[in-house]
This record gives C-alpha cells, structure tokens and sequence, in this order.
C-alpha cells in the first residue's frame, strides 16, 4: 500500500515537474519570438509575445520590461504603467523598470511620480543615460531649469553628444536670456540636425532677438518648408516681415495662417492693420 502511495505521489511530483519545464520552455520561446519580432519592428507581434510570455512564466522581468517599453512607445501609458509595475515586484533594484515605469508616470501626467522613478533609475546606475535624458526633459518641461541644465551638463561631462542634450540646452539658456551661451548650443545642435522644425524657429527665434532677421528668416522658411502647417514659425516670420515693412509678405502669412489655424477674429483684425499700412505706405 505505501509503495501504491509512493509511485502515485512520485508520478504527480514528475507530471508538475514536467508540466512545469513545458510551461517555462513555451514562455522561452515566446520571450524570443517577441526579441525577434521587436527587431522588426513588428510591435504589435513582439508585444503579443512577451504578453504570452509573462503570463506563463510571471516570475521573470524581462518580459514586463519589454511588453512595459512597447506600451510605453505606443502611448498606451495606463497599460503600461501597470506592466512596469509588475517589473519592479519581480526585479525591485531594477534601473530599467524605474525608469520605463517613470516614462509611463509622465505620459499620464504625473510629473512626480516620474520624476522620482528617474531619480531612482540614477541612484541604482548614475550613469544611465536614457534616465538622464528623460529626468532631463522632464525637468525642462516642469522648469525646473537649473536641474535640467544640470543634468543635460552632465552627459556632456561624460562625452555623450546627444543632439537633443544641446538643442535643449540652447533652449534653457535661451529662456534665462543668456544668449551667446544659447547660440553656440544652437550651433551645435544645427550641425546635428537640420531637420526638427522646433529647433529651427527656436534658432530663428534667437537671431531675431540678436538682430539678424536674415538668418532668422533662413531658419523659419526652412521649418516651414518641414512642416507647412507649423503654425509659430508663420507668427513670427509675418512679424519679421511687418517689421521690416514687407506688408504683403506679412499679409500672405497671416492669410496662410487662418487656413490652418482657423478663421481668427484676431487674425483677420491683423489682417485689415496690414492692409490699412499697406495702403499708407503706398
């Protein structure tokens, strides 16, 4: 009877194990279908993946971080949130669940939170540079200026080039009027990419202020030509333009700006200014 006992309790402990060693293999080969999938882009598949993954095997993290940043990407930041959460109970000193979970705090509005998710990041690896980057624009945008400069000065410090960390760093120094400190930032960040519309009138902006609408006329057309229905850029290439007293180039602007802004009581007023100038001038 004890042999009976023993051979059925032997059978089930091997049936758990076995059905154990199944279950994690099928959540491995999940794990390294969304790998592969993620490598293609395929964001959907992967995030299917390592979703069937985690839920077969919920003791590993590495599924939670990748499912937790695909969310994050699509910015689906409630779901997210709680997957990045789900990390951090499986891998608590993880510096990459800190800061997917800070992404997803920020995406939903909760500065805080994010802020200390990142800060958290930095404290586990200080040298972590997607943190830096992240608690860097998060603490631009809340402005918190010295901070971000601070922390912007710091990637510098350890040769990261980021194209970001300068034209931000123009910015900052831009809005504390620092100026020449701003242009050569700017420089830099132009040299790196010609192409972002928001450093472009931020440039323009800047030469505008240092007296040179040449250039800053340069940079606005070019951002306009980017983006046609960048709205800020025709605002302030039309107030060049009235400066400058090329009325009919300012009146086009402000024409072009109620197609794509809607027909504004105020822009049509600054319209008929124009106009009124114009005829005088003549």
């Amino acid at each position: 009877m004890k042999n009976s006992i023993r051979t059925i309790l032997y059978s089930v402990i091997f049936f758990l194990s076995l059905f154990l060693i199944i279950r994690l293999l099928i959540a491995d080969h999940y794990f390294k279908s969304g790998k592969i999938s993620l490598d293609n882009n395929n964001l959907d598949n992967a995030l299917n993946f390592f979703e069937s993954s985690s839920r077969l095997n919920p003791f590993t993290y590495e599924s939670y971080l990748k499912a937790g940043k695909i969310l994050n990407i699509r910015e689906d930041y409630t779901r997210a949130k709680i997957i990045n959460q789900k990390a951090l109970e499986t891998s608590p000193n993880n510096q990459y669940a800190y800061n997917n979970l800070g992404v997803s705090y920020k995406g939903l509005g909760e500065f805080n939170e994010a802020i200390k998710c990142f800060e958290r990041a930095l404290i586990l690896d200080p040298f972590f540079k997607e943190a830096l980057l992240n608690l860097g624009g998060l603490y631009l945008e809340t402005g918190n200026f010295d901070a971000s400069e601070g922390i912007y000065e710091k990637l510098l410090s350890i040769g990261e080039s980021f194209y970001i960390v300068y034209k931000n760093l123009g910015d900052i120094n831009s809005i504390q009027g620092d100026y020449e400190k701003a242009e050569k930032f700017y420089s830099v960040a132009y040299g790196k990419n010609q192409e972002d519309p928001h450093l472009l009138i931020n440039y323009g902006r800047l030469f505008y202020i240092l007296g040179n609408p040449g250039s800053a006329k340069q940079l606005l057309i070019k951002s306009i030509q980017i983006n046609l229905k960048f709205v800020q850029a025709r605002y302030l290439l039309a107030e060049i333009f009235e400066k400058e007293k090329s009325f009919i180039k300012a009146i086009d602007q402000y024409k072009i700006i109620g197609t794509i802004d809607g027909d504004k009581l105020s822009t049509r007023l600054k319209i008929m200014e124009l106009e009124r100038r114009l005829w005088n001038q003549r």
